[in-house]
């Protein structure tokens, strides 16, 4: 039996798309939002339950789901870490200017709840989005791996379950990251271009100065910002990319 895959696209204003794919032929079909969980649910027991905010796009294959959330640009609070003297100590630098975001989460579900597997992370230039010409660049954080096997994915360290009801749970996720203590795992020069102001850092691994230089900025620099992989360069061709990695 050939499988039906679901894709949903979700978009600023308008209705969604929802795009089925069986045997190399798709499918498009405009749909609202309110009549999106009856087209997914047919024929097949999905229970996608509620979509998080500022959810971007959505594709399910089997037990699987891939959704795609945008974070918008903004001050934030870090936690980080301080060097000095040979020790570390936590503090709190106030309103560092960091880029629009777009996770991408694998969802598998569980039962009648959904399990994260993985999530991904990218930088935006804006919030703005066309899905196959906005690019997407590495997220300038520390936690997010750059050069590895697991490149543009998010490095969650112990005490993460990823267990949830629905896929509403991805909002709690998103903060957690974004809260978690920033210490120089994961972090380096090759989180940004050659045009950041390194030179204003004593040390790269002094996580601490980074943050307290983007404090200053109004926003994060576009040209700060390093372009994100092969197959990784635009929303849509992430989006394919991960879908397909996990059907």
């Amino acid at each position: 039996m050939t499988s039906t895959d679901l894709h949903l696209i979700i978009k600023p204003s308008g209705p969604a798309i929802l795009q089925r794919e069986k045997g190399g032929v798709k499918d498009n079909k405009p749909v609202e939002l309110a009549e999106v969980i009856a087209e997914l649910g047919s024929g097949q027991d999905v229970r996608p339950g509620p979509f998080p905010p500022n959810t971007r796009n959505w594709a399910m294959s089997g037990t699987t789901r891939v959704v795609a959330v945008e974070l918008p640009p903004g001050k934030r609070d870090i936690l980080t870490i301080r060097k000095s003297d040979g020790s570390c100590s936590q503090m709190v630098v106030k309103g560092a200017a960091l880029p629009a975001a777009m996770f991408f989460f694998v969802m598998r579900q569980e039962g009648k709840g959904v399990r994260m597997q993985l999530a991904h992370m990218f930088a935006m230039q804006n919030d703005r989005m066309i899905m196959d010409q906005d690019r997407l660049f590495h997220y300038p954080t520390p936690n997010v791996y750059t050069n590895t096997e697991k490149i543009t994915q998010i490095c969650w360290g112990p005490g993460v379950d990823g267990t949830m009801p629905n896929l509403l749970g991805i909002e709690g996720l998103i903060q957690q990251f974004m809260t978690s203590v920033f210490n120089t795992d994961l972090f380096g020069t090759d989180k940004t271009s050659e045009q950041f102001p390194w030179d204003k850092i004593d040390n790269y691994l002094y996580v601490d100065q980074y943050f307290q230089l983007l404090s200053k900025e109004s926003v994060f620099k576009s040209e700060w910002l390093l372009p994100a992989p092969a197959g990784y360069e635009t929303i849509q061709k992430a989006f394919e990319t991960i879908t397909k990695k996990h059907k």
